[in-house]
């Protein structure tokens, strides 16, 4: 199987450029986060289906959730907004697949996909200094600002260390049913601190962006490693071996991103079966 990777292409800013006219020699689409706001994944998603004629296998990044540019929602709301899109999708030309700790089996491809929040634990030596981490992480990221959950209180750093620890279980305990054939984890989140461009290295910020070492590092070694791990949210291209894993990274980024450089290709496709 030939998959199109991309993410981060921010529709919701209305910037998007460098992008194809016409699809790459590719079977289907992992998009991994950031794509639109969640109220405009149905529209977006199946102008994009229709105009490509490929399934889309899609998690969402912590843009879909926020309140901006005059939209109000709830993150819970989202949640099910984006759901309600996969749904809708059974009557298109081609599926879209929203994967939000779910996994799905297409054509003998195991496809297991979340969000993958963070566990703020990045290269922290202490772990006594984690409150004080995520009370710091409070004034660094504008998820804290811009995403609000049900009871209209806004997102807190206890809140993403809750969703990290579920997404995280789920992930493992998925990779840890045997499957007969190749698997590809979708997270938007980077899965492990070296997943860090190296542009970014030694940046305060880093740990709000990738999960600890210690998250995912036994598996990536062992036998239940994944064949392909495919992430968004760093706006650098990366793309690196951890033990038995590939780790692909292949974002649109902001106007300013793509201008300066970021190493995103419009046409990156990966051959699961020739692995490169």
């Amino acid at each position: 199987m030939r998959l199109w990777i991309f993410s981060d292409l921010h529709e919701e800013l209305g910037t998007v450029r460098d992008f194809p006219d016409r699809k790459p020699d590719a079977d289907l689409a992992v998009m991994a986060g950031d794509w639109t706001h969640a109220d405009k994944l149905e529209e977006t998603a199946k102008a994009f289906i229709e105009r490509f004629q490929m399934t889309v296998v899609y998690v969402a990044g912590n843009h879909e959730f926020y309140d901006s540019l005059g939209r109000r929602s709830a993150f819970e709301t989202d949640q099910l907004i984006l759901k309600l899109a996969e749904a809708k999708s059974k009557v298109w030309d081609h599926r879209l697949y929203v994967l939000d700790e779910d996994t799905v089996i297409i054509d003998g491809v195991r496809f297991i996909g979340a969000t993958l929040w963070v566990d703020f634990l990045m290269s922290l030596k202490d772990k006594n200094l984690l409150p004080t981490r995520m009370r710091q992480a409070t004034h660094m990221l504008n998820d804290f600002e811009s995403i609000r959950m049900r009871s209209g209180l806004r997102f807190e750093p206890s809140d993403m260390l809750e969703l990290h620890h579920s997404n995280a279980e789920y992930i493992r305990r998925e990779l840890a049913k045997p499957f007969d054939g190749k698997t590809v984890v979708v997270s938007h989140h980077l899965p492990h601190e070296a997943c860090t461009p190296e542009i970014y290295r030694g940046a305060e910020a880093n740990y709000l962006f990738a999960s600890s070492a210690e998250a995912f590092g036994d598996i990536f070694e062992s036998e239940h490693a994944p064949d392909l791990w495919i992430c968004g949210h760093t706006h650098h291209a990366i793309d690196i071996q951890i033990g038995r894993t590939r780790i692909v990274c292949n974002p649109l980024g902001y106007w300013w991103e793509q201008l300066s450089g970021n190493g995103f290709r419009s046409d990156l496709v990966v051959d699961l079966q020739e692995g490169k």
